[in-house]
């Protein structure tokens, strides 16, 4: 991402989105296969060509909306889905790699 893994990268349906440390961060902290390990590495491209496939306000109280979005992705010869989850606060709009699937 970016020189210093610090990104915005425009999403055509939600704008821009933040990704940087703490994206890498909570994609860890979400669990850590080596496929996934990969797949954040082309974060960018994932955000870039998904579509928007859920949204929601935070159920929690907080001033948050959630946005779920996915794309198909390639890593070596296999082909897979990148799904990502966007959280939109006052001050940050940032996301995290969710998952892969086959």
């Amino acid at each position: 991402w970016a020189e210093r893994g610090n990104a915005i990268v425009d999403h055509p349906a939600i704008g821009g989105v933040k990704l940087d440390r703490r994206s890498a961060k909570e994609s860890i902290a979400h669990g850590m296969t080596k496929d996934k390990a990969q797949a954040l590495w082309l974060a960018p491209d994932i955000l870039r060509r998904s579509v928007l496939i859920g949204s929601a306000p935070d159920t929690a109280g907080k001033n948050l909306h959630w946005f779920t979005v996915a794309a198909p992705v390639r890593i070596g010869d296999r082909e897979f889905y990148g799904i990502a989850v966007v959280k939109r606060s006052e001050n940050r709009q940032g996301m995290y790699l969710h998952e892969e699937f086959t």
